[in-house]
């Protein structure tokens, strides 16, 4: 309903289209899908927006509800500079002292934690 829901519908919109700049990741051998971002430099903007999406506990929830595996990427990949690698750090540590993320966060850990015993 009123104004608090519609700056909640927009909120969400923005965090998911700072999203999808940055790339999904991919299966090894496979190329990235995703991210309109071009490069570092784009996908620094990005979660420099993400950065700010993440100061806001509202935006929090939504960062992680759509696009954890996105931040996660960027700070894991191997092909990531230094600053992706910084910034997309910071944006975790924000969402990560919101106790509605908690569970994402741990099933996200473990999945993480599966895929490198695969290793």
């Amino acid at each position: 309903g009123g104004p608090a829901g519609r700056e909640s519908a927009l909120r969400r919109g923005a965090v998911a289209a700072t999203l999808k700049l940055l790339p999904l990741p991919a299966a090894p051998g496979t190329p990235q899908r995703g991210g309109a971002a071009s490069g570092e430099e784009g996908q620094a903007a990005a979660l420099r927006l993400l950065l700010n999406f993440a100061a806001h506990k509202r935006a929090q929830v939504a960062l992680v509800e759509l696009g954890l595996d996105r931040v996660l990427w960027a700070n894991w990949s191997p092909t990531s500079s230094q600053e992706v690698r910084s910034l997309s750090s910071m944006v975790l540590h924000n969402v990560r002292g919101n106790p509605a993320n908690t569970t994402a966060l741990y099933i996200a850990e473990l999945r993480a934690k599966r895929a490198c015993a695969m290793l």
